[in-house]
């Protein structure tokens, strides 16, 4: 079975584009090679990533990630089994995100955070708001075509 890891992070540094670029080939490669779909999602130094894939390849590139230098705050948020890959079409999707939907997300991590008897009717929100967000963002951008 597939699993998940949400995290947030702080960049030590602003990221400039050509930086963004070199981690997002270098990201893609990797998960390529090892099975990993996911997006980056990144405002202001802020970053949102999700990992999917199996548990132990996917933990092992969370360890590695709490100790990259670039980042500092890494915080889990999910860690659960999945029974499908939400972004299953990306290696390593990307979009940077606005404040206020920012805010917004991370408003719902803070009820992700919720002992697991009081968030039932949250299960998987941060999720659900990042697919959409990602998917309708990349549609307007990059149609599908007929």
């Amino acid at each position: 079975m597939d699993h998940c890891i949400v995290y947030v992070s702080s960049a030590v540094e602003l990221f400039t584009e050509a930086e963004l670029a070199t981690l997002l080939l270098q990201s893609r490669h990797h998960n390529s090679r090892t099975n990993i779909t996911g997006v980056l999602l990144y405002v202001h130094g802020s970053i949102i990533q999700i990992l999917e894939g199996q548990k132990d390849v996917i933990d092992a590139l969370y360890s590695r990630i709490e100790v990259d230098s670039r980042h500092s705050n890494v915080t889990l948020v999910i860690d659960r089994p999945i029974v499908e890959r939400q972004f299953s079409f990306w290696a390593m999707g990307y979009e940077t995100l606005t404040t206020c939907q920012l805010e917004e997300i991370k408003t719902l991590m803070h009820l992700e955070k919720q002992p697991q008897n009081s968030r039932a009717s949250t299960d998987h929100l941060v999720l659900k708001l990042i697919r959409t967000f990602f998917h309708d963002t990349t549609e307007i951008r990059f149609p599908a075509t007929t």
